[in-house]
């Protein structure tokens, strides 16, 4: 094929997709659909239709931190080692609640669940696969192995990608791809899970005079004369919050109906506004609002989990909601922890 004919056919095929002809049929689903279902199709250019599926599902993803620097600091041999140990592990987690694994790229795998109680089953996931890290540690002791995990819930659509071929590429020329909010959102907490952030703020730094000992006594009137009267006094600055620093100041009003604000210590003498450099770090498990509201409803209903979480600072792109927080393990495998090391050596 010359050039000039590959050509011709990319622009053929985008027409022919492009075309307000061109058929997008949407079924609507309950289970997780598999890269052979019947009901999800190619493209096809002589019937100018595409069939797809539709699910409302949790989508959960997961990926080590750190990993650029791993594969800097390792050898291949171990490289290999960990990313299947890693892959393997997170895989049976998945599938011990029920979930489907429909993306591995690197260390970074992607899982979806069933519709019925999906949010339920993903945060048990993420909480399974939390825990199951600290194996992972044990194994590989000095890689100290990070994950971060995101989840949130919402509406899919399954589209089939690639082209038909025949032979051994077969299985590596088609895909599903997974079109929605949730995916994308759930892969940006995933970014964010398990990381050091750091953040600018404005604080109050106080100065204080404090009192100090006559030193004549101490050092002879000649040297306290010629260190001067600032010797009686030490400066000690005092850092506060901005809030904390208004709602303590008390309020005087004068005789022309002046307000004046004063400080409740005395040795207030002044203040300045700094910045400031807070770091934290996230939690390695990360979700929206819409994952909790669908957790709780199956959770407290049926088998009275709780899970502790936190609301958390950071700002996810496309979330209008807050980001919460959690870091819960299984107390079963916890327990076993001693155990597990005694197997692995």
């Amino acid at each position: 094929m010359s050039i000039e004919n590959l050509q011709d056919t990319i622009t053929d095929e985008i027409k022919t997709i492009i075309s307000s002809e061109f058929d997008i049929n949407l079924s609507k689903t309950t289970q997780v659909p598999t890269v052979d279902d019947y009901n999800i199709t190619y493209p096809n250019f002589d019937l100018k239709q595409q069939d797809c599926k539709q699910i409302e599902t949790s989508i959960l993803y997961i990926d080590i931190r750190s990993s650029t620097l791993m594969n800097i600091k390792h050898r291949p041999e171990t490289l290999v080692k960990l990313y299947s140990a890693f892959i393997r592990t997170m895989s049976t987690c998945a599938e011990y609640f029920g979930g489907k694994v429909r993306g591995i790229v690197g260390d970074r795998l992607m899982v979806v669940f069933d519709e019925e109680a999906s949010s339920l089953y993903a945060v048990e996931t993420a909480v399974l696969m939390n825990t199951a890290r600290i194996i992972l540690n044990r194994a590989f002791p000095h890689n100290n192995v990070h994950c971060g995990i995101g989840l949130d819930y919402g509406l899919m659509t399954v589209a089939k990608t690639g082209k038909i071929k025949r032979g051994k590429e077969t299985s590596t020329s088609k895909a599903l791809v997974w079109l929605g909010k949730p995916a994308n959102i759930a892969s940006k907490l995933t970014d964010q899970a398990a990381k050091t952030h750091s953040e600018n703020k404005q604080i109050i730094r106080e100065m204080h005079k404090i009192p100090t000992p006559n030193m004549s006594g101490l050092l002879g009137l000649g040297l306290a004369r010629q260190l001067g009267s600032s010797t009686n006094q030490e400066y000690i600055w005092k850092d506060v919050q901005v809030a904390d620093f208004l709602n303590k100041l008390d309020k005087k009003y004068t005789l022309n109906s002046s307000t004046i604000l004063t400080h409740p210590d005395n040795s207030f003498s002044s203040f300045i506004i700094a910045n400031e450099t807070v770091e934290y770090r996230t939690p390695p498990i990360l979700t929206t609002g819409r994952i909790i509201q669908q957790f709780r409803k199956y959770a407290d209903a049926n088998l009275k989990i709780k899970r502790k979480w936190i609301t958390q600072k950071i700002t996810v792109p496309g979330l209008s909601g807050s980001v919460y927080g959690c870091n819960d393990t299984d107390p079963v495998i916890r327990k076993n922890i001693g155990q597990i090391v005694r197997q692995l050596k």
